[in-house]
């Protein structure tokens, strides 16, 4: 029996080494391509969109694009920045394993709100085992500082305005991405949220623009109504008769 548990472990563990690398390798060859043939790509994809709606979609990918790109750097600017700082931090308080936790924190990060909670947690629990209370308080006000210069300057800072979330819409969409799929859709559910974002917002802007265009003119108006108004022209000066002329 218990060469069929270890077995099965086993197994299930080969199985899931197995479907990361797919993952993995499937990503970085999708990333190749779109990086040496992105543009062509989408104009193929362009092409599979109905004529009617293809302007407004041509005008929202390069959007959403700019959206995710703008998530994905200031993203990992910050998270190297924290685990920069805060293994810096917990390496000079002696805690060990300073720098699987700097890895960790750095991971972590790209789970908005939950990865610094938990990266922090775990780096104060491994100092209050390791060094005692006084490793674990200083430790804790080493990540509760860092966070702080993240929360309030950095993601304003390097996000800026390219990425505009309530942060309620990040804690619901972390939990439900979560909830379907586990760490990998707690990962992408913000910057996916995101893209949605922004694509509605200007699919919602262009068709009230859109409508605009077409809407009709009044009745009677015509294109020279719109002109700047001329004043009456000057009646032409009268001429006397020549001379000559016998008076009728």
């Amino acid at each position: 029996a218990n060469t069929d548990q270890i077995t099965s472990a086993g197994l299930e563990g080969v199985t899931v080494v197995v479907e990361a690398l797919t993952g993995i390798l499937l990503a970085a060859f999708s990333t190749l391509f779109l990086l040496y043939d992105g543009r062509r790509i989408w104009q193929w994809t362009l092409k599979l969109v109905p004529a009617a709606a293809r302007p407004g979609v041509a005008g929202a990918g390069p959007r959403a694009w700019r959206t995710l790109t703008a998530y994905v750097r200031g993203t990992v600017v910050v998270a190297l920045i924290d685990a920069i700082f805060i293994g810096l931090g917990i390496y000079f308080l002696d805690v060990p394993m300073a720098v699987p936790l700097a890895v960790f924190i750095f991971l972590f990060a790209f789970i908005p709100l939950v990865g610094a909670v938990v990266s922090g947690a775990l780096a104060v629990v491994v100092a209050l085992v390791t060094q005692g209370m006084f490793a674990a308080v200083m430790t804790l006000a080493v990540v509760l500082v860092v966070q702080q210069i993240e929360g309030h300057i950095l993601q304003p800072f390097i996000l800026g305005r390219a990425v505009r979330v309530h942060p309620l819409a990040v804690v619901l969409s972390v939990a439900a991405g979560g909830m379907i799929a586990g760490i990998g859709g707690a990962v992408v559910a913000v910057p996916l949220v995101a893209v949605t974002n922004t694509v509605v917002g200007y699919l919602r802007a262009y068709s009230r623009e859109a409508a605009v265009r077409q809407s009709p003119r009044p009745h009677g108006a015509t294109s020279t109504d719109a002109s700047p108004a001329v004043g009456p022209r000057p009646e032409p000066a009268e001429t006397e008769p020549p001379a000559d002329t016998p008076p009728a």
